[in-house]
């Protein structure tokens, strides 16, 4: 790698990492929820790593049921870069990469829409009036009067 792109994947990192920080200082946990009012597929992920770390099983499971899949896709990420490493080329990870991608997309999307329909979930929420999007088309909808 030249010195040129770790330059900028150093830089990408670094902005990242202020948003992060200016966000949660904001007090915005999710951007997506508070933009929509709307969780996303992955919302209690954290909180279920954190709850999980500190030897709450039970907790993490119903902040997110499926929070341990990162596991498998962390071990994945590596085994592929190692290998990579050692000369294997790329194309020989796409049928895995678009597989993996395409099972994990599902199960968090199937999960989520269970999460959805669950009125006693209070980690996953619809309420679109709470976001950010909802009350600035409505105070555009109040000045365009």
């Amino acid at each position: 790698m030249k010195r040129d792109q770790r330059k900028q994947i150093i830089t990408v990192v670094l902005a990242v990492i202020a948003v992060i920080v200016f966000l949660r200082l904001a007090g915005v946990t999710c951007l997506i929820k508070y933009m929509t009012g709307i969780s996303c597929p992955g919302c209690g992920m954290t909180r279920a790593w954190v709850a999980f770390c500190t030897g709450h099983f039970h907790r993490a499971m119903q902040y997110h049921p499926l929070f341990l899949l990162a596991v498998p896709a962390a071990g994945y990420l590596v085994i592929r870069a190692v290998l990579k490493a050692h000369g294997i080329p790329s194309e020989r990870f796409k049928k895995w990469d678009y597989s993996l991608l395409a099972i994990a997309c599902t199960a968090l999307f199937v999960c989520y829409a269970f999460r959805m329909a669950d009125p006693q979930d209070t980690i996953v929420v619809c309420r679109p009036q709470d976001g950010v999007l909802f009350r600035w088309i409505t105070w555009i909808k109040m000045i365009l009067r």
